[in-house]
């Protein structure tokens, strides 16, 4: 039997044909698409804002801010979704390919990323996640953000 205490819940995510993760607690809801209004002079991974429920929450393009690599011109929009989280007492959403699923994994699935993941900055990774033949990657939502994008979205959230 395993303990409560040793599972790790996540909501996993893919962006291309990467296979991403969000721990639970971090996600406060998962939207589908809706429009977005630019913001001029943003940085580059912001798309936008939305207005949620008189919220006004900024978007960003998680394949951006992870890697212009990751951009696939081919994306299924109606599988797009946005994932609100807390990055750092700061509500925004991050615009992903397909959700997966939730998943309870056990913590001795989980390890440490090595000093470069797929070209990744690591400064925002949790960890790896094994699981059978795939790797899933791990993201902290809180770290998402660098100051100087946090700053500005704040300001912009007012």
């Amino acid at each position: 039997m395993t303990d409560a205490q040793n599972i790790i819940k996540l909501v996993s995510f893919k962006l291309g044909e990467i296979l991403f993760g969000l721990e639970i607690v971090d996600i406060q809801e998962i939207i589908r698409m809706k429009a977005i209004v630019p913001i001029p002079h943003s940085p580059d991974s912001v798309e936008g804002v939305i207005n949620l429920r008189g919220a006004i929450v900024p978007i960003i393009n998680l394949k951006k801010r992870l890697g212009h690599s990751l951009i696939d011109e081919e994306d299924d929009l109606q599988l797009k979704r946005m994932i609100i989280v807390d990055a750092g007492y700061l509500k925004v959403g991050l615009i992903v390919d397909e959700v997966q699923q939730v998943l309870n994994i056990e913590e001795e699935y989980f390890e440490i990323p090595p000093a470069t993941v797929m070209g990744v900055d690591q400064s925002f990774l949790k960890g790896l996640i094994r699981q059978n033949d795939s790797i899933l990657i791990l993201l902290d939502s809180e770290k998402i953000l660098t100051m100087n994008e946090h700053n500005i979205l704040k300001k912009i959230q007012g």
